[in-house]
């Protein structure tokens, strides 16, 4: 499995630029409709692709599973929910697309290197009032894994936190 910074390398490189028009469409798809049920069959007939064939193309092309990506944004997403928000981790889990909160549980600590409920112990709640006040980083401290989680946030997502890389 690639790690976040050659995945975060590989959007930038050629290869990306020359991905096909089908699976950028599909990957646009995912990021657009995270919360909703997506499974693999009901993407594929959207975009005209056998399920199998998009697996493997998916694949090919992103270096990473259909699946994976899927959980790689949701886990994103909820990233920036537990910061920013003071919701429970139960409803953030069904507002990223996650239907039970253990699976979610489970594939934010794969991820994440903690459960939902550590993170958001050791983070403070960011709310409305700090957006544009400085970095992550300048907020936080200096705790030894915060690179950790900006490094999980597509560049689109930190940015939009004013995340420093």
């Amino acid at each position: 499995m690639k790690t976040n910074n050659e995945i975060h390398n590989w959007a930038n490189s050629e290869k990306c630029q020359l991905m096909s028009h089908k699976i950028r469409n599909v990957v646009d798809h995912v990021k657009e409709h995270f919360s909703q049920d997506l499974k693999l069959a009901v993407v594929g007939l959207r975009f005209g692709y056998h399920p199998d064939y998009l697996c493997r193309k998916f694949k090919k092309e992103m270096g990473i599973p259909f699946h994976e990506f899927i959980l790689k944004v949701r886990v994103q997403k909820a990233i920036c929910l537990l910061m920013e928000s003071e919701k429970g981790i139960k409803e953030i889990s069904f507002e990223v697309g996650f239907s039970r909160p253990e699976v979610f549980s489970r594939a934010f600590r794969r991820m994440a290197g903690c459960s939902p409920r550590e993170f958001r112990n050791h983070y403070p709640v960011l709310g409305k009032g700090w957006l544009g006040k400085g970095s992550l980083t300048d907020l936080l401290g200096p705790y030894p894994s915060i690179s950790h989680f900006t490094s999980m946030l597509d560049p689109n997502i930190a940015e939009n936190i004013n995340v420093k890389k």
